[in-house]
């Protein structure tokens, strides 16, 4: 992913109930703007940029996390958005730069949050490959044209302080069912998931997530372009969705 660094990251403030709100009807803003994070101010880390939508719960402990997505994911935490720090310390997510493509590995955005208790936490995982970073691998002068994604699962069971994940790629929840080829210069792969929602009544959790199209206009074998969904009964088995 682009390190495209927001310089400020303003987030509507709304009321938020232990995990995730399921909304009966419309959603009315109340005040103004605030500027929670402020990258020229509190960045601690080098890849502590806001790359991706942040993701925001309230945990067993009465506190507001947000999840700073890249990379390396750190997290806020304060008993409300007037009141959040950033934590500095160890990063609750470090990729694992597997060089291995079908282990879906390498570079880990945290993309999607979900809890009912907020002490267990479930997330979706944007893990993307670069062929650009090794010999071989991009055919292409453009790095956009050497990359394949897939989406995993974390799970934290600490409140969020720390996520694990099945041995790789027993974590993966979604790519499309073929191997890197360089020869598409194309990104390749299920990408950018979605927040997670819950059905009131069928029992399911649902989330979105993307495919592309090749950069020539035609489809990855059978996958083509477009906004999929995908949907599972158990959050904590990344093959059931």
């Amino acid at each position: 992913m682009m390190k495209t660094i927001w310089t400020a990251l303003a987030i509507m403030i709304a009321t938020q109930t232990m995990g995730q709100l399921l909304y009966p009807g419309d959603v009315t803003i109340a005040g103004d703007e605030e500027v929670v994070f402020d990258y020229d101010t509190d960045n601690c880390s080098g890849t502590m940029s806001v790359d991706g939508c942040p993701q925001f719960f309230r945990d067993a402990d009465d506190q507001i996390q947000v999840i700073i997505p890249h990379e390396d994911i750190f997290r806020m935490k304060g008993p409300d958005f007037n009141s959040l720090s950033i934590e500095c310390g160890d990063a609750v997510i470090t990729s694992d730069w597997d060089p291995d493509p079908a282990h879906f590995n390498y570079a880990e955005w945290l993309s999607s949050t979900w809890t009912e208790d907020g002490a267990t936490i479930y997330g979706l995982v944007h893990s993307e490959w670069h062929g650009y970073d090794f010999d071989g691998e991009c055919l292409s002068s453009d790095v956009m044209k050497c990359w394949y994604n897939g989406i995993t699962l974390v799970q934290s069971t600490d409140t969020g302080r720390t996520y694990t994940h099945a041995t790789a790629p027993d974590h993966l929840v979604m790519s499309v069912p073929y191997e890197y080829d360089a020869s598409l210069q194309s990104r390749q792969g299920a990408f950018g998931p979605s927040n997670i929602v819950a059905h009131p009544t069928d029992g399911y959790y649902y989330a979105l997530f993307y495919t592309e199209e090749n950069v020539n206009g035609t489809s990855t074998y059978l996958q083509g372009g477009g906004t999929c969904v995908m949907r599972t009964t158990d959050l904590s088995d990344p093959g059931s969705w």
